[in-house]
């Protein structure tokens, strides 16, 4: 595990990692595989995703967080 952080969104916790295989890593070896993460020297079962966990269109950084609020003119 290289970093990790609780996932409010996902509902747990969320960290990336690196993964290792013999020949190149595809989306079915991601999707299909059993996988593993080591926490503090004990393997816990993970699950691998290709896809961002949270908001992967940017949709909540991109939205006004003041609407009510009107803009003020220079």
């Amino acid at each position: 595990m290289r970093v990790g952080a609780c996932g409010h969104t996902p509902g747990g916790a969320v960290s990336t990692g690196f993964a290792q295989h013999d020949a190149s890593l595809t989306a079915a070896i991601v999707n299909e595989g059993t996988w593993e993460i080591e926490v503090a020297g004990v393997r816990v079962p993970a699950k691998a995703s290709l896809k961002p966990l949270f908001d992967p269109t940017m949709e909540k950084v991109r939205r006004d967080p003041y609407p009510n609020v009107l803009a003020r003119k220079s």
